[in-house]
């Protein structure tokens, strides 16, 4: 689940389009170094990306764990952290014993502003400490004072059994709050982590997708992004 931000970006002129990071599968062989991004399956019947930050904790967008419809909070019964899938192995089945969000997260029907994805942060606890033979949790760490290349993993709508990993992301813009990369993004990326490139280190989580045009004739998506450092100790004072 990827809730669309319908905004145009600034046309650019021909040849002068940012060069978009593709998708590459997480193949078998490195698949147990990015256990710890899971997927967030909702009522059976949708999902997000969601990525352990303790033993015990994982963070997603916060609108993953609303219904979409009633735009009521899904039931905690609904909830399944998936670890470790590929198509022949479900790997770890982890329930959630509890969620929070932040207080000026309002979930809406219609496209949401910029106030609202600058909350769009939820924190999970697991039903139980994942063992180390599971995964291993990112550490959280404080967004880079100087540019540096982003990746983005977890599980989309193209690719719903199988992890991919968007390499090198371009920062196209950035304010305190949110920022936003230049990445193929799909369906099913919500919560997806945001990382330092070749150090898994976590600066931030997807929220929403932004449609664009980044040519005369160019379609294009990009990822819009929140920072997790900041909201941490909040998230966790209302995990209820």
């Amino acid at each position: 689940m990827l809730r669309p931000l319908l905004i145009a970006l600034a046309l650019l002129t021909p040849g002068a389009a940012l060069a978009e990071a593709q998708p590459r599968i997480i193949p078998q062989a490195e698949a147990a170094q990015w256990n710890a991004v899971g997927r967030l399956t909702i009522a059976g019947n949708r999902f997000c990306t969601a990525v352990l930050i303790s033993p015990t904790e994982a963070v997603t967008a916060a609108h993953c764990l609303y219904n979409a419809q009633t735009l009521r909070r899904s039931d905690l019964a609904d909830l399944y952290l998936l670890l470790g899938l590929r198509p022949d192995n479900h790997g770890s089945v982890l329930r959630i014993s509890a969620t929070a969000t932040l207080p000026g997260f309002v979930m809406t029907a219609r496209n949401p502003n910029a106030t609202t994805i600058a909350q769009d942060i939820g924190l999970l606890r697991l039903s139980r400490p994942v063992t180390a033979d599971e995964a291993t949790p990112l550490t959280v760490v404080n967004w880079p004072q100087t540019q540096i290349g982003l990746d983005i993993a977890g599980y989309s709508r193209d690719n719903p059994y199988l992890a991919a990993l968007r390499e090198n992301c371009p920062v196209i813009s950035r304010t305190p709050a949110t920022a936003t990369l230049d990445c193929d993004i799909q369906p099913g990326l919500s919560g997806a982590p945001v990382m330092l490139t070749q150090t898994q280190s976590l600066v931030a989580i997807v929220s929403a997708i932004v449609y664009g045009m980044v040519g005369p004739r160019s379609a294009s998506t990009r990822a819009q992004v929140v920072p997790i450092a900041p909201h941490l100790a909040a998230l966790r004072s209302r995990l209820k």
